[in-house]
């Protein structure tokens, strides 16, 4: 929880220069958005390490893994798309933001193609019993 106040502090006091930047009439409002947007996102997975690992070795040797896996790849591009289409909408770019929008969806897609096929392989064997 205290790690989560800091993470929450930090981003505040990166608003708040991100906001005294632009109001000075400079354009590094943009770039400091986006190197504290770095910033932040490390922070963020480097404290998270920790549940993934955790989360990682509770599955592991089960059959659960490999759904766990791709959910969490999933998470992972998910996360990653978000705060690079925040960042594209934060300056403007909304085209860029769509298309990296779009890039995030296909990719969750590719990740989940052996899931899919599972699926596919089980429905046909229950057509086959019937």
């Amino acid at each position: 929880m205290d790690n989560l106040f800091k993470i929450l502090g930090v981003a505040i006091l990166c608003a708040c220069v991100g906001v005294v930047l632009r109001s000075a009439g400079n354009n590094f409002g943009d770039v400091a958005k986006i190197v504290f947007a770095a910033l932040l996102s490390g922070v963020v997975i480097i404290s998270a390490s920790p549940l993934i690992e955790l989360i990682f070795n509770i599955c592991e040797g089960s059959q659960v893994n490999t759904y766990m896996s791709v959910m969490l790849k999933a998470l992972g591009v998910s996360f990653v798309t978000h705060i690079c289409v925040s960042v594209c909408r934060d300056v403007g770019e909304q085209t860029v933001a769509s298309y990296a929008e779009l890039a995030g969806k296909i990719e969750m897609l590719i990740i989940s193609v052996p899931l899919i096929e599972e699926i596919i392989g089980i429905a046909e064997g229950l057509v086959e019993m019937i």
